[in-house]
């Protein structure tokens, strides 16, 4: 069975990078959003007037916010470890991972002993497969014929 490994055009290449460019818009609010909404709700103000470190339960009753939602935009556990990133990429002399240094743990180990950070990453990586995998067995048609089951059995 000869296999022929299909081009892509350059046409093809374009329309991928636009999707990825147009992904970037659809998504790359979210950060600004979170920032927005911050300053709106006055959270430096409140915690600079409460004159020490606070918990989220006393910020969200200063600030008169759902818990929940205020958790949401505070949560601190992915975010974090982008503080670290310069030092991690310039080594330092270690090679640890910045979620490692951040956190004490690395993100499996985290997210085994927090079930709702597990969930989060699991639920990416699944809408990442759904939207790269198609276009992977596009571009490697000769690798998948004749194939007609993939299994993933990554994750948790």
């Amino acid at each position: 069975m000869e296999h022929t490994q299909r081009e892509v055009t350059l046409e093809e290449k374009e329309e991928e990078h636009a999707k990825v460019e147009g992904w970037k818009y659809v998504l790359g609010f979210s950060k600004i959003a979170v920032v927005k909404c911050a300053i709106e709700l006055g959270i430096a103000d409140a915690i600079e007037n409460h004159g020490s470190p606070m918990t989220l339960l006393d910020l969200s009753s200063t600030l008169k916010c759902d818990l929940s939602s205020l958790y949401r935009i505070m949560s601190p556990v992915m975010l974090a470890s982008w503080h670290g990133l310069s030092s991690r990429v310039q080594g330092n002399g270690t090679s640890t991972p910045s979620f490692e240094a951040v956190h004490g743990e690395d993100i499996w180990s985290f997210s085994a002993a927090n079930p709702g950070h597990s969930k989060l990453i699991n639920e990416a990586m699944a809408c990442d497969a759904r939207m790269s995998l198609p276009a992977v067995i596009e571009s490697c048609l000769e690798v998948f014929n004749g194939i007609e089951t993939i299994v993933d059995v990554g994750g948790g």
